[in-house]
């Protein structure tokens, strides 16, 4: 199987602007191509004075050493006060016609009276005793062309027009101005004039620069659309190559144009090799070994590589088993399992090498397969996914990410908690509810405490037995002063215990939340210096509770000796004397005792209710505040995650979920419940509106208002309610000034590509299987194309395609072209399917002799495979004016 596989488009050092000793150069063709060799020049242009002596002679010299020689003539123009020079370059041949130097000197040189003997006589008039020879070159400064008949003879012949720019010598800014604009500038841009203005329109392809320091390549190809160059102009042998230009093309003639379509891509005034990417992260090469294919090779460009072809061509075949090859684990082919099993059987015979010398499995790809962009930009779920998964690939934002999500985890809990304490405060107020029904009404009990005292008066009046009444008095007081001693002393120990379970009260809460976005080291010292004083104040809380707990122990303690003292009263024990003597009043003061007992214990019960409804109060206060904190922290979140790259920006905004509150409705309540209906209905405009209908919610089910679904109850439902966060990140992504949600498909499958590759820090190689299946029209001519040409830059990109605007409009360094076998497109020896590669500007006419592949250039293979392939060229080759 013969093998024309190449990597199309290659950068190599260009001189094209070389002398002989034809004119005013001093080397000749064999030291001019050796010494070009040893500078590493790829290409050289031959470019003497007004002859083409020694062209074929060099020309043969260069194929014998692997270097294209272009042809050329230097000319002295009307035009300047030292005569502005320009250069023809030309084809090899033209319209069937070999350009060999004897054409030249007949369809060039004569008809521009530039014949050696014209310019022999011209030198001759200036010095009769010069030699033939003498005269010839003594002439040839003489002498002088139309600029624009020159210049369009030479493209009458295929030909290019070099002109010297910028601070060179003889440059066309040394012209004077014809028309209005200053004289005598310094600056390139001030010295335009009309005349200049129209040489560089209609009839210069190229600008030839006098340094790499001439800063005025980007003035010529912004203001003309003219590529700049740099060339020794070499006189001498030593200068071959001392200034050279790097362009990216195949080492022809044909290759020149294309720096002439492409000024900006094609051609770099540097050095160094440009766009030089690392070699790990480039695809060197596929070797495909198989039944189907028998052995082929296909390299591949570093930048940029399409794949053609007709339909089952083994376009996207190809493209599946570079991604196979290179760790992509997905499928090649959605929804295809016959396909995607075709691929992993044939890739066990192929391989893949890397420009590092490396093969297989080393490296990554990012894979796109038919219609995957497609599907992203139509499931705005799928597009939030891939939106957050390109956030999190960035580490400041991916730890945002990760303190929002345990911010959020730690908010639940604390919520969980709270609500816990919550319905531990509400069932015991409940509890203390129900023993207050069970001792009585506090006012009726008070009113029988009044009646018995009354009835205990009138016996004592009718008693036989007394005791004064100042001992009465001092007695009633002893025993009331007792009493109140053991219900202080109850009180006292109940306190102690109470304490014992507070001292271990956690008093300081976590500030982690309130330091997202802090510098680290800042972050660092915050935490540290107040994880200290938690410490401090825990040690101090645990002291004064302690300190309080034995000044309680104390204070029994004394108590429990007063009672003692208490008893040991004669006024007290007398009184108990009387009392025991007359048992009616002492069955009636047991009856007031136990009657203000009661009265004692409702006024602590009202008391502590009091306390507990606060408490609840608060506790409430807490679990909203909670709730709240959600909303704030996905507000704070949203300024720290928010991306912006060129015309392209994210730009995350907290969006509520109703499916979430849904959710509980269809868990927890009847679907005819009024609640659950208001809940389904309301109008959730912000956050207040949200915490308003959970307020509701949760006033209703703690009250027993509302049912609850299968048994569930009132402290569950809380929990599901208030500790679910119904918040989630909405993207705006805006491109153009548009936002995503307002572009049509295909313009929104194009910023979704975008999204997918901009925001990637990855470098590796980028596999597209025909884009164009998920864009429109006006998105790939307006979008990717220019996309491509930037992005080719900076990644290597393999894909496939059907659309000439993708190929010919990104000016692809490398076309694939795919052919299956058939009656009328054969492949050599009857390989199923069979692959060519090569530049954009390989060119030949079709030999029906040959198979499909070997039978045209690439270019003849792009204009019959895509469809509007020619018009394609065409716009590409006008947009700059060119005359060809």
């Amino acid at each position: 199987m013969k093998d024309l596989n190449y990597a199309g488009s290659q950068w190599a050092k260009w001189d094209l602007h070389i002398h002989s000793n034809a004119s005013d150069g001093n080397g000749t063709p064999q030291q001019i191509i050796e010494k070009a060799k040893e500078k590493g020049l790829s290409v050289i242009a031959l470019t003497d004075h007004h002859t083409v002596k020694n062209i074929d002679e060099i020309k043969k010299l260069g194929n014998e050493n692997n270097i294209t020689v272009i042809s050329g003539i230097e000319f002295r123009t009307e035009y300047g006060s030292k005569s502005v020079h320009m250069i023809g370059l030309f084809p090899d041949e033209y319209n069937g016609i070999k350009l060999t130097q004897q054409a030249l000197n007949d369809l060039i040189l004569v008809p521009l009276n530039l014949s050696e003997t014209i310019i022999k006589t011209k030198g001759k008039e200036e010095d009769s005793a010069l030699t033939d020879e003498q005269a010839f070159k003594k002439g040839m400064f003489l002498v002088q062309v139309n600029f624009k008949e020159a210049a369009e003879l030479v493209h009458k012949y295929g030909g290019l027009i070099s002109v010297h720019a910028g601070n060179k010598a003889n440059s066309i800014e040394e012209m004077k101005h014809e028309g209005r604009g200053a004289s005598n500038v310094k600056d390139v841009v001030d010295s335009l004039g009309p005349v200049k203005n129209e040489l560089l329109k209609y009839y210069i392809d190229i600008c030839e620069l006098g340094s790499l320091q001439d800063k005025n390549a980007s003035f010529y190809i912004s203001e003309f659309g003219k590529p700049a160059i740099v060339a020794s102009d070499a006189h001498r042998i030593d200068e071959v190559g001392k200034l050279y230009t790097w362009i990216k093309a195949d080492k022809t003639f044909e290759g020149l144009r294309q720096i002439v379509y492409e000024p900006e891509l094609r051609a770099r005034i540097q050095e160094n090799m440009p766009d030089n990417k690392s070699d790990y992260q480039v695809i060197d090469a596929i070797k495909i070994v198989g039944e189907d294919f028998g052995e082929q090779v296909i390299p591949f460009n570093q930048d940029l590589n399409v794949i053609i072809g007709g339909r089952s061509s083994g376009k996207s075949i190809l493209l599946g088993c570079i991604a196979k090859l290179a760790n992509y684990s997905g499928l090649v082919k959605l929804e295809n399992e016959a396909y995607n099993k075709y691929i992993d059987d044939i890739i066990e015979n192929m391989k893949l090498k890397w420009r590092d010398d490396t093969e297989g499995l080393v490296h990554k790809v990012e894979y796109f397969p038919q219609s995957y962009i497609n599907k992203l930009a139509s499931t705005s779920k799928e597009t939030i996914v891939l939106i957050e998964k390109i956030l999190k690939e960035d580490e400041k934002r991916r730890e945002v990410f990760e303190t929002y999500n345990n911010c959020n985890s730690k908010n639940m809990f604390e919520i969980t908690n709270e609500i816990e304490n919550y319905f531990k405060l509400f069932y015991k107020l409940e509890e203390m509810q129900e023993e207050a029904k069970e001792i009585g009404d506090i006012r009726g009990v008070q009113k029988e405490i009044a009646k018995i005292e009354s009835e205990i008066s009138q016996v004592k009046s009718n008693s036989s037995t007394k005791i004064s009444e100042d001992d009465e008095i001092l007695y009633d007081e002893l025993k009331k002063e007792k009493e109140i001693l053991y219900q202080e002393i109850v009180s006292f120990e109940s306190a102690q215990k109470q304490l014992e379970e507070i001292k271990n009260f956690l008093l300081v809460r976590e500030i982690k939340t309130e330091l997202i976005g802090l510098p680290e080291a800042v972050k660092s010292v915050i935490i540290s210096g107040y994880d200290e004083l938690v410490e401090a104040t825990q040690k101090r809380w645990e002291e004064l509770v302690s300190n309080e707990e034995n000044n309680l122990k104390a204070l029994v303690a004394d108590k429990k000796q007063r009672i003692k003292v208490i008893e040991s009263d004669v006024k007290y024990v007398n009184g108990e004397k009387y009392y025991k003597e007359n048992e009616t009043i002492k069955q009636m003061s047991i009856r007031l005792s136990e009657e203000r007992k009661k009265e004692e214990r409702l006024t602590k019960i009202n008391t502590k209710q009091t306390e507990i409804i606060e408490q609840i109060s608060l506790s409430k206060e807490r679990i909203f505040e909670k709730q709240r904190m959600y909303y704030e922290l996905g507000q704070q979140i949203c300024g720290q995650i928010q991306l912006e790259k060129d015309e392209l920006s994210i730009m995350p905004k907290l969006s509520y979920n109703q499916e979430k509150l849904q959710m509980f409705v269809d868990s927890y309540l009847n679907a005819r419940n009024p609640l659950a209906k208001a809940m389904q209905e309301a109008d959730i405009i912000d956050n207040e509106s949200l915490i308003n209908v959970l307020t509701n919610a949760f006033d209703n089910i703690v009250k027993g208002i509302v049912p609850l679904k299968g048994g569930k109850d009132k402290k569950q439902a809380a929990v599901e309610l208030l500790s679910t966060n119904y918040y989630y990140f909405m993207y705006n992504v805006v491109y153009q000034g548009d936002t995503l949600s307002s572009m049509s498909e295909g313009k929104k499958a194009f910023v979704i590509l975008r999204l997918l590759l901009d925001f990637d820090e990855n470098k590796y190689p980028i596999l597209i299987d025909q884009p164009e299946d998920d864009l429109d029209n006006r998105a790939i001519y307006n979008d990717l194309v220019t996309y491509i040409r930037n992005k080719k830059l900076e990644r290597q990109i393999i894909l496939v395609t059907h659309n000439p605007n993708i190929t010919v409009g990104t000016d692809a360094e490398e076309i694939i072209v795919a052919n299956q076998h058939g009656a009328h497109t054969e492949n050599q020896d009857g390989v199923k399917f069979e692959y060519r590669s090569g530049a954009i500007e390989n060119s030949y006419k079709r030999d029906g002799t040959k198979t499909v592949l070997l039978s045209q250039g690439i270019r003849e293979h792009v204009c019959d495979l895509l469809e509007g392939g020619d018009i394609a060229f065409k716009k590409r080759e006008s947009k700059y004016g060119l005359k060809k």
